[in-house]
């Protein structure tokens, strides 16, 4: 037998296996691994003292030649784990793996598990978790996760899943997801990553003591589907008499309501049903085809309009700006008193992504699986404003669905409200940052409601005249001399869509020094790489390409969401992990903004009503404000404050090794702001700062004040190249961080260390960033976010002078650290007094912790303009 570590040069030749004894539930023959295994189908191994089925990822070499599971280098490292813990992996635990033939890489390696074969063999995981009936089951990793899970879920990523404890009903036990051992072993020196892993092994092995999870209630007994007309009004008036806390939930004919024709198929509501003593859920048809008359849909709307209204009965809701929107338009009502958005809270609790989804949120905490499978192909519709098939949609399917939406939905909540009180013991102000993000949702939900004036025509014309160009400059470089001999060399006209036909193009016929993409995989033809040949083929190629992305990703999302003369951007607070705003449906915050030509032809069709101008405010250089409020490092603050003082500048000086007499607005952009500061207080490295300065100094043909090339005078300096650029930038760095902005870098390990140790950090308004974060993170995700919600706060502060002055113009669009008011041009001035004041005066008396100055700048378009022409305005 080869030695522990060795591997068996016969490991690739077929082995003889007899195929009696192969599982007859399992596709092994699909497969074919276990023709090359020495040890195929791996049985369950381990006396499982404490009822525990480990469910891994494969054999490897090591694990093939002695036919059982983790006894390779990554096995010996997760048995020295839990023998930390006291546990012994054969004698306490049963093990089998997510596929149970070795995968080899062809070489006798490892390599991953293909998803396929991870379907083929799960029959042999659910027959190993049958024969063992475990108590609780460990996926270590994602093959394992995908293993368990795949059939209901999209498996993303562990980390999607890691740290959690789930019920599961269908098995009776506990499953928790965790990260696979060989990713601790890759990251054992990365102190966020391991602190992680141990923490989450640290609670996985408390479970081990607990038991079998609780019976789930019977909750199909709990769900109601009415669709006798007095049945339902009887319910509606038994509501508005009796109920004080309510979940609602609709079922609608697509995403957003402001096509004629859309409609609210059915409704159901869950609450505390005094006449049986139980949380009961109750959904019935509104608008689906065919089942009442229109006098009986209005006696329904009259009961359900005085129940959204009534500022007694409190609201619960998955997704608050969902059923606001929706109620706004079918039934003209604000929805009154929305006390918790499940949604929102599922992400206020754990800033991870993907984990908000209802679905998720359910399986996570009650251990039930998807029951959306009846009527999953009924929602599908094209996009945002489409119409889906619900209507066709079985009614008797529809209304089970929403019925025990509503149910999880007021359960949920119960879970989740009680999670907030027990989590104020570490994090005081959470349920704070719950009720402000909660109010940010409604302010965002009013925006999407208003929508932004949009010229469609202007965006069709615009379309048809770039693919145009598009059409010429292909046909110019088919004529090209270069497009000649690619046609001589291969036989075709080069297309430009073909990754093959580019590569050939600039490496095979223009010998374009290699450069490698980032995964180092294939040659790079992207715009970076480009920028190294200077002459017209490329240029035309470039001009394509910015013209291809701009026709196809931004002009195309203008033209499909307008409806009537408007878009209404979905404005989203449970998505990034900074806790900061994203924009879909159309994606206002991905609006071109370096290149010049591209920003003004997407802005140019935003538009304000009639007889307004579009007044957009932006926080100047908030970021760099909120950190120096955490970090609190003096030279920073300086920097701010003491308007003598460039940061920018002098790190160019520092990067050029020229005076200050020297540095051009150039300089100072490329090797200063953009090049150096900003990517060092993000966590770049001198590396790859050193590579973009360079290729832009070269790129640009920067020029000092007196004239002279900045290339040739590094070069006169002794940087003559990359390389010896690079290490200058090393000594740079050193500089910036310890002699520039000490306190700023005692801060930043300061943070790490704190996360290391409690797996989370906080933000002043009482956010908690969790999960699996990196260095960057640690440091940048409270900046971030706290910038963003000092944004937010100013705009929730001017909503409500809005309201209570009855302003004519309306808030309509937030980008960034940015907002937008749709303005009266009359109450322009006022506007801007009342932002400055509140963003600027009344924001530090409300949070004392701002140490910085808060600066705001305006810009305004024509009367009647368009987004894209504006101009300063001097305050």
């Amino acid at each position: 037998m080869p030695g522990f570590f060795e591997i068996d040069d016969s490991i690739e030749q077929e082995c003889t296996y007899d195929y009696s004894k192969m599982s007859p539930d399992a596709n092994c023959m699909k497969c074919g691994l276990f023709k090359h295994s020495k040890s195929p189908q791996m049985k369950v191994s381990g006396k499982g003292r404490k009822q525990c089925l480990i469910i891994a990822e494969a054999p490897g070499p090591d694990e093939d030649e002695m036919g059982t599971q983790l006894v390779g280098r990554v096995g010996q490292f997760f048995r020295d784990k839990l023998k930390e813990r006291n546990l012994d992996l054969d004698l306490d635990f049963y093990k089998v793996n997510a596929i149970n033939c070795f995968p080899s890489d062809g070489k006798g390696g490892f390599r991953d598990p293909r998803s396929q074969e991870i379907e083929f063999c799960k029959p042999f995981v659910e027959a190993a978790i049958k024969e063992t009936t475990p108590e609780y089951i460990w996926l270590m990793g994602k093959s394992a996760i995908t293993s368990f899970l795949a059939k209901e879920f999209n498996i993303k990523s562990v980390s999607q899943w890691r740290g959690y404890a789930i019920p599961d009903t269908k098995y009776n036990c506990w499953v928790l997801p965790m990260l696979h051992p060989s990713w601790a072993l890759r990251n054992e020196y990365d102190f966020n990553s391991i602190s992680v892993y141990n923490r989450d092994l640290d609670n996985a092995v408390k479970i081990l003591n607990i038991g079998r999870p609780s019976p789930l209630i019977d909750y199909k007994s709990r769900i109601h589907s009415l669709t006798n007309f007095q049945e339902i009004l009887d319910l509606l008036d038994y509501i508005l008499k009796n109920i004080t806390k309510i979940s609602i939930d609709y079922e609608t004919t697509g995403l957003k309501p402001f096509v004629v024709g859309h409609a609210i198929v059915c409704v159901s509501c869950a609450f505390l049903d005094q006449r049986k003593g139980s949380v009961e859920s109750y959904s019935f048809p509104y608008q689906y085809s065919g089942v009442f008359s229109e006098r009986e849909i209005l006696e329904i709307k009259r009961r359900w309009v005085n129940i959204l209204i009534n500022p007694k009965i409190k609201k619960i809701i998955q997704n608050l700006q969902f059923e606001w929107i929706w109620s706004k338009v079918i039934f003209g009502v604000d929805i009154k008193n929305i006390i918790h958005d499940t949604m929102l809270c599922s992400h206020t609790l754990d800033s991870r992504s993907l984990i908000t989804n209802l679905n998720f949120q359910i399986y996570k905490n009650f251990g039930v699986y998807p029951y959306d499978f009846k009527i999953d192909r009924y929602k599908k519709a094209e996009n945002s404003n489409a119409f889906n098939n619900m209507m066709k949609c079985p009614l008797p399917d529809l209304l089970e669905y929403s019925a025990l939406d509503s149910l999880f939905i007021y359960w949920l909540a119960g879970n989740q409200i009680t999670e907030l009180y027990n989590r104020e013991k570490r994090t005081p102000k959470i349920r704070e940052a719950f009720q402000f993000l909660m109010d940010g949702a409604l302010d965002f939900a009013e925006m999407t409601y208003d929508g932004i004036n949009t010229d469609e025509d202007y965006y069709f014309n615009e379309d048809n005249r770039i693919k145009s160009e598009i059409e010429i400059l292909k046909n110019k470089l088919r004529k090209d001399k270069f497009g000649a001999e690619f046609r001589n060399r291969y036989g075709t006209e080069f297309d430009i869509s073909k990754n093959d036909h580019k590569r050939w193009m600039f490496y095979n016929i223009m010998q374009m020094p290699e450069i490698l993409t980032e995964s180092e995989k294939n040659l790079s033809t992207s715009k970076k790489a480009l920028a190294q040949v200077e002459n017209e083929f490329v240029r035309r190629f470039q001009l394509i390409k910015k013209y291809e992305k701009l026709s196809d990703t931004f002009i195309a999302q203008f033209l499909r969401e307008v409806t009537y003369g408007k878009i209404h951007p979905f404005y989203n607070l449970h998505i990034a992990r900074s806790y900061r705003s994203s924009s879909d449906s159309p994606n206002m915050q991905n609006i071109p903004e370096h290149d010049t030509e591209s920003k003004d032809i997407c802005k140019r069709g935003i538009k304000p009503s009639p007889g307004n101008l579009l007044l957009e405010w932006d926080f100047g250089g908030i970021e760099v404000c909120i950190s120096c409020c955490y970090h609190k490092d003096p030279n920073m603050i300086k920097y701010i404050t003491d308007k003598s003082t460039d940061m920018h500048r002098d790190s160019a000086m520092d990067i050029t090794l020229l005076p200050k007499e020297e540095i051009t607005k150039d300089i100072r952009f490329h090797c200063g702001k953009n090049g150096w500061v900003f990517p060092q207080f993000y966590g770049d490295y001198y590396v790859s700062c050193a590579k973009e300065m360079w290729r832009q100094i070269i790129q640009n043909d920067l020029q000092t004040v007196s004239g002279k090339s900045l290339i040739q005078h590094l070069d006169n300096k002794g940087l003559r190249d990359l390389n010896s650029f690079t290490e200058h930038c090393r000594s740079v760095e050193k500089i910036f961080w310890e002699d520039r902005f000490p306190v700023y870098n005692e801060w930043k390990k300061k943070v790490n260390y704190f996360f290391q140790k409690k797996g989370h950090i906080q933000s002043f308004l009482g956010f908690e960033f969790c999960g699996l974060l990196g260095r960057n993170d640690c440091t940048n995700h409270q900046i971030q976010g706290t910038a963003f919600h000092m944004l937010l706060w100013t705009k929730l502060q001017i909503r409500k002078l809005q309201k209570k002055e009855g302003w004519k113009s309306k808030p309509i669009f937030q980008v960034h650290d940015s907002g937008a008011e749709d303005t009266f041009p009359p109450e322009k001035e006022h506007i801007i007094k009342s932002i400055l004041y509140y963003g600027t005066e009344v924001i530090r008396e409300n949070f004392p912790w701002i140490i910085v100055p808060m600066t705001i700048e305006f810009t305004e378009s024509e009367i009647d303009g368009n987004w894209a022409d504006k101009k300063i305005i001097t305050i």
